[in-house]
Formats: structure tokens, sequence, C-alpha cells
């Protein structure tokens, strides 16, 4: 039981170095190419694809909770979008003015 557990952790461990050193070598091209501005173009445009999919990640339990309630699924996502973005509006009123304090703060109090 031991060795299984033993080689698992160093099967796992080598993936993980594996996978650092490949990063760590497509970086070093990259960068020897002068590929990096060109990689940082496609990152800028296709980040909003990926930020939707993480947010629908994290949006699918909810709705799942909403369904086995017995809600439908439109009502349940309709539901589910309007509470996202009313925790991102108390958010926003919870910093939005202390940082703007702090900014009238801090250039009240410049030199």
């Amino acid at each position: 039981m031991k060795e299984e557990l033993d080689t698992r952790f160093l099967n796992r461990l080598m993936y993980i170095g594996g996978t650092i050193i490949l990063v760590s070598i497509l970086a070093f091209l990259f960068n020897y190419l002068g590929l990096f501005s060109w990689t940082i173009k496609i990152f800028i445009a296709i980040s909003p694809v990926f930020i939707a999919i993480f947010i629908s990640f994290l949006m699918e339990p909810v709705i799942g909770f909403l369904i086995s309630k017995g809600m439908r699924r439109n009502i349940a996502v309709i539901i589910t979008y309007l509470l996202l973005i009313g925790i991102i509006a108390l958010f926003f009123y919870i910093t939005v003015p202390s940082l703007i304090n702090q900014i009238e703060n801090l250039i009240n109090n410049i030199p």
C-alpha cells in the first residue's frame, strides 16, 4: 500500500516537474523567437471566451441546485445571472467609495 502511494506521488511529482520544464522551454523559445507579442495578442483576443467558460463553470452548481428544487432551467439561469450581477454590484458599492476616499486622501497628502 505504501509503495503504491509512493509510486503515485512520484508519478504526480514527475508530471508536475515535466510540465514546469516544458512550459519553461516553451517560454524560452517564444522569447528567443520573438513570439511573445503575437502570443499575448492572441491571449487577449481569446481571454473573454475563457472568462465566460469559467463563469459558466462556477454557475452550473447553483443552476443544478435550483433545477433540483423544481425550477425550470431558463428561470434558474436568469435567477443565477441576477444573483451574480447583484454580487458584483454589491462589491463595487462597498469598495468604490472607500477607493475614492483613499485616492482623495493620497492626493491631499502628496507633498
